[in-house]
């Protein structure tokens, strides 16, 4: 075999080992793109980030999903919360910007027990001896309807101002409180101690607005003001002077005053004193 012969067999030997090893190459990687799932992608052509089923349910606060007109200042007072509690657990930042058909959690996040079965033996003996002499649980129970005002006598509510009552809670109509007349400039007052969870004017038709956290069950609401004088976070007392009455938000000067249950309307009637002769006529 002379050089010229030998050498086109060696090329021809090598060309042949080279597709032969592509050709195995080939079928490896599509082995291995079998057994992993197809990416997902949205029309923007975006891989979204998989984070897993949602370490919260429904018992542990539920889910709002949010509608056209909602604003979270509003989601917050129909749920009895905190609206930057409300914010944090849906990672939402200032300016609390939330848009329709968005799904926000309405407590935090519970966090995932660990296993009692991966735990040693007397680790689990000492942690089932710990869960027996711990006393019952003391999570405050919903009063049952119509005992509200006598469970929650302690609170000892007061009338947040003096004046007439011009109009009258009528949920059903969307009249969520009663309002009482005055003049711009006289004291509005906490009706009840407790902290102030929100101030200003971002709930459409309230008017410089103050809302008054009072226990787990209760929020209290001020519409209208003139002038605020309490800051969010602050504490106040039963009787403390919180703003100043107004007709912002309104076609006259008056304070719309609420009392909400578990974030549902009640009618204030029902916990107040008996107000003096004066305010019924």
């Amino acid at each position: 075999m002379n050089f010229s012969r030998r050498s086109s067999w060696y090329g021809a030997l090598l060309g042949l080992r080279g597709t032969l090893l592509l050709a195995a190459l080939a079928g490896l990687l599509a082995g291995c793109a079998a057994s992993l799932p197809a990416p997902v992608t949205n029309s923007m052509g975006i891989r979204p980030l998989h984070l897993g089923p949602p370490a919260y349910g429904a018992a542990g606060g539920g889910v709002y999903v949010v509608k056209a007109g909602d604003t979270l200042y509003g989601i917050a007072l129909d749920h009895g919360l905190d609206y930057k509690d409300l914010a944090r657990w849906n990672g939402i930042g200032p300016g609390y910007m939330i848009r329709v058909g968005q799904r926000l959690r309405l407590g935090p996040k519970r966090r995932r027990r660990a296993s009692r079965r991966a735990l040693p033996q007397a680790t689990a003996q000492r942690a089932a001896r710990t869960e027996a002499s711990r006393p019952p649980s003391s999570v405050p129970q919903a009063p049952a309807p119509g005992t509200a005002a006598a469970t929650d006598a302690a609170l000892g509510w007061q009338w947040p101002a003096q004046g007439k009552i011009i109009g009258g809670f009528d949920a059903a109509q969307g009249h969520k409180g009663i309002d009482i007349a005055g003049t711009t400039g006289e004291p509005v007052y906490a009706s009840a101690a407790g902290y102030v969870v929100y101030c200003g004017d971002g709930l459409h038709g309230y008017g410089n607005l103050v809302i008054i956290k009072h226990n787990n069950a209760y929020l209290s609401a001020y519409a209208h003001n003139s002038k605020l004088l309490v800051a969010e976070g602050q504490r106040v007392a039963k009787g403390q002077e919180i703003a100043e009455m107004g007709d912002s938000g309104a076609q006259h000067v008056e304070l719309h005053f609420e009392i909400r249950r578990f974030g549902q309307p009640v009618n204030p009637l029902d916990y107040l004193p008996k107000p003096p002769l004066a305010l019924n006529q």
